[in-house]
């Protein structure tokens, strides 16, 4: 291994105790090294040489995977971000999400809601709203549902779970469910101001969580 120094010519340096002389001034001063020993140094990589290969693999990696939008050569367009988002989200009333292990949830539209006067979770002002949830479990095994854990929002807020006895609305939970077995329960909201549209996550005693989204009644 032979080490050289690129810097002004005919000057002389030492590395290790060994002498080495010569240079080169139209490149940064910088030690070289090459593993033939009778050549004194190394040419250098032109700099417009690696200006040129790294535009070359930006192309490359920029092409390696379409874009929302792009069309490939059968004409088929990729999707924009916007329906990818929407993709994941299923209507309350109308589509089902699977989770992982095997349990398909639905939801029915969200409805109006008149709560007893013992309920409790009610935002002052606000509105409530109740709608079913329904799980199946498609897979073979036995699934354990001790509880589901629900979030529901809307623009104007967080809404609030109605726990009302007197209409028959609790808690979320189901127990043990075994191959395709269906369970429902009902649930109820209460959601700040004047909302027109909600969303829902639902998950089951699992790390999934189903997306869901409605609109809510006059």
């Amino acid at each position: 291994m032979v080490a050289t120094w690129f810097g002004p010519p005919n000057s002389t340096v030492f590395q290790n105790g060994f002498k080495i002389s010569g240079g080169r001034s139209d490149v940064p001063h910088a030690w070289r090294t090459t593993n033939d020993p009778k050549s004194p140094r190394a040419e250098p990589v032109p700099a417009s040489w690696i200006a040129v290969l790294a535009a070359f693999l930006g192309v490359v990696l920029a092409c390696g995977s379409p874009k929302p939008g792009d069309v490939d050569s059968g004409g088929n367009q990729a999707p924009s971000v916007e329906e990818t988002t929407k993709s994941k989200v299923a209507v309350m009333g109308q589509d089902s999400v699977t989770l992982k292990d095997g349990l398909v949830v639905s939801t029915s539209a969200p409805a109006a809601f008149t709560a007893s006067d013992t309920a409790a979770g009610m935002v002052p002002g606000g509105k409530s709203l109740k709608f079913n949830i329904t799980l199946k479990n498609t897979s073979k095994d036995v699934v354990d549902v001790s509880y589901i854990s629900l979030n529901v929002s809307t623009p104007t807020g967080t809404g609030s779970q109605i726990y009302d006895s007197a209409n028959g609305i609790g808690g979320a939970d189901v127990g043990q469910m075994a191959p395709d077995q269906t369970a429902t329960v009902a649930v109820a909201f209460s959601v700040p101001g004047e909302a027109k549209t909600i969303n829902v996550n639902v998950q089951p005693s699992s790390a999934d969580v189903a997306l869901f989204s409605g609109e809510l009644s006059e």
